[in-house]
């Protein structure tokens, strides 16, 4: 189940990220890299961290 709930963390981090940079893409301010290591960073910390808790939330019962 940990496996999973991770699995499942990297994989829409991972493509909210793809579909942020192929909007950014046209960005001229040079800019939109930093916004997308950010949402990366913070899209995947954030779910790891739901995933973990999810994970011993669900043992305990």
């Amino acid at each position: 189940m940990k496996a999973g709930g991770l699995t499942a963390a990297a994989g829409t981090a991972a493509g909210f990220t793809t579909a942020f940079s192929s909007d950014a893409s046209t960005d001229v301010t040079g800019q939109a890299g930093v916004g997308v290591a950010l949402s990366t960073i913070g899209w995947g910390l954030t779910l790891t961290a739901l995933m973990l808790l999810r994970g011993k939330w669900s043992r305990r019962g």
